[in-house]
């Protein structure tokens, strides 16, 4: 890489310490930013979310970021800025539940970085164990099971466990 830039290995491991802070870097500049607007449908926000970054991730976008991942198993600086970029997008996924909920489509006892926290693992759980192609419509069954759990309201009839179980199984699905 250093060849290819024309630089010196140390000028590289200057500006990053760790192959893997120089791949999260690539991986984040070549991502395009805006993934797309804040609707009035938080189903739909999260499906196209997950439905984007599942067609993303099937390229070499896909390659480089499970490489930043492996490369955080070992490495502390690349898992801290790994960490740091994580919080970031848990950020943005909790602003879209949080305009539901301003909305009145989710209920307001639901914890939005918890909920932005599983649409993340959800989507990373896919990227590593290589199940990102999805077939028509499958992108929007764990948004539409999330949010149907998520807005209900206080008060409402508690799941059973079966039923909890089998919503968290709908949502791995």
């Amino acid at each position: 890489m250093a060849r290819r830039a024309r630089a010196g290995k140390p000028t590289i491991y200057r500006w990053w310490p760790s192959r893997g802070t120089l791949l999260l870097d690539i991986y984040h500049r070549q991502k395009p930013q805006a993934l797309h607007g804040p609707t009035d449908d938080l189903e739909g926000e999260i499906a196209g979310l997950i439905e984007w970054l599942s067609g993303y991730w099937q390229g070499s976008a896909g390659q480089v970021f499970r490489q930043v991942i492996a490369e955080a198993q070992r490495d502390p600086a690349c898992a801290e800025r790994l960490q740091s970029y994580a919080t970031e997008r848990r950020a943005h996924i909790g602003e879209m539940i949080e305009r539901a909920m301003a909305r009145g489509e989710v209920a307001d006892t639901v914890d939005p970085l918890l909920g932005a926290e599983m649409v993340q693992s959800l989507i990373w759980h896919r990227l590593l164990t290589d199940r990102l192609a999805l077939e028509p419509g499958r992108h929007r069954r764990s948004p539409r099971n999330w949010c149907e759990a998520s807005s209900r309201k206080r008060g409402a009839r508690p799941a059973r466990s079966s039923e909890r179980a089998v919503a968290v199984l709908e949502l791995l699905a």
